[in-house]
């Protein structure tokens, strides 16, 4: 039966592969997977790790839908050397993680924690060793509870917004909203903070449709992004990324930067389901596909200076209020079986995408055909 499984997963893939090539994309361009510390690591209580807003939060009855929490997830702490070889199996060139804040600085500040040192440092020669290159991420939602409990966490007024470090200005929203009030850059200081980032990373999943609340009901819940949004996300919408794309590219400054773009799709943990239909991934496959054809629109097209792609995610994960009721990975995680990492079908898809070096394919549009 085994057998049998791993040969329809081979025929299934095998026409869809035919349909991009690395050697498509820009040389130099660089293909990674993504994890974050919260979701993936597990081990809250090792190391001298200090406590998260999201350890806190997952104490709360009814914060996550199945009740679950982080507290094991999917023990990479224990277990990056596997997962950094299963990074380096698909072709992968790069790795995106987060560094746990509390596992660094346990109270949010102060001195560092050596165990939490030695970790990242291992987990980044572990990279550095298989040729995939790091690419770190500062913070991923896992805020220090102690810096909640003295500042309020982001609400403090020393938020920073990156629009100027982008654009050399206050976002639009917050100039009409704060007015005279507002600082003025300088042209000088305009010009010297516009476009001093190296690069911009882009997270883009699905997109969402919406229209103006004409009943104006405003409900009484401050701080939340969702407030007055009552929205169903459309799942694949492979002509949102070329957007989202020509978004920043519109700005001059912007132009010169790179972006690094991350995309994925999750699909219901369903515990009915037999593995071989959770294995077989196509519509994840087609997501794909779909989004990658339409970065290389927007390189050729409007010349946009994208430097990556980046998938999320490596495995099925813990994915916040969601718990573990969704599934993200190109590996599926067996929770009843020891965390056992097990390929879907889109991770030999990958594999065959990546291994294409030489020859291209002849492209047109938003479609890409062989040559």
């Amino acid at each position: 039966m085994a057998v049998l499984t791993l040969v329809n997963i081979l025929i299934s893939f095998a026409a869809c592969a035919e349909a991009l090539r690395r050697a498509d994309f820009p040389q130099g361009f660089v293909f990674g997977t993504a994890s974050s510390a919260y979701q993936y690591e597990g081990a809250v209580n090792e190391g001298q790790r200090g406590p998260t807003i999201w350890d806190t939060l997952t104490r709360r009855p009814g914060r996550v839908i199945d009740f679950s929490n982080a507290d094991v997830a999917v023990d990479h702490y224990h277990r990056y050397k596997e997962d950094v070889d299963l990074i380096k199996d698909i072709g992968m060139d790069a790795y995106r993680f987060s560094i746990s804040w509390s596992r660094i600085f346990p109270n949010g500040t102060g001195e560092p924690n050596e165990e939490g040192l030695n970790y990242y440092n291992s987990l980044i020669n572990t990279l550095l060793d298989k040729g995939i290159q790091p690419y770190v991420t500062l913070f991923h939602w896992d805020l220090p509870q102690a810096l909640e409990d003295r500042y309020g966490g982001w609400l403090n007024s020393q938020i920073v917004f990156l629009d100027p470090l982008m654009f050399g200005h206050y976002p639009p929203s917050m100039q009409k909203l704060v007015g005279d009030r507002l600082p003025q850059f300088s042209a000088r200081a305009s010009m010297l903070v516009s476009g001093s980032l190296d690069f911009v990373g882009i997270n883009h999943y699905t997109t969402l449709y919406v229209r103006n609340d004409r009943m104006r009901i405003r409900k009484l819940v401050m701080n939340d992004a969702s407030t007055d949004a009552a929205v169903i996300p459309t799942g694949s919408v492979r002509m949102a990324a070329h957007s989202a794309l020509g978004h920043v590219q519109a700005d001059e400054a912007h132009q010169r930067k790179k972006r690094v773009k991350m995309a994925g799709m999750d699909d219901a943990n369903n515990r009915f389901s037999k593995l071989e239909d959770d294995l077989q991934d196509d519509k994840r496959i087609q997501y794909h596909k779909d989004y990658m054809s339409n970065l290389l629109d927007a390189i050729r097209k409007e010349g946009c200076n994208v430097h990556g792609y980046f998938v999320w995610s490596l495995l099925d994960n813990w994915e916040w209020n969601s718990g573990y009721t969704v599934r993200f990975g190109l590996y599926y995680i067996d929770y009843n079986n020891n965390l056992t990492r097990i390929p879907k079908a889109s991770v030999e898809w990958f594999r065959q995408v990546l291994a294409q070096k030489t020859a291209g394919l002849e492209y047109s549009g938003s479609t890409v055909a062989s040559s």
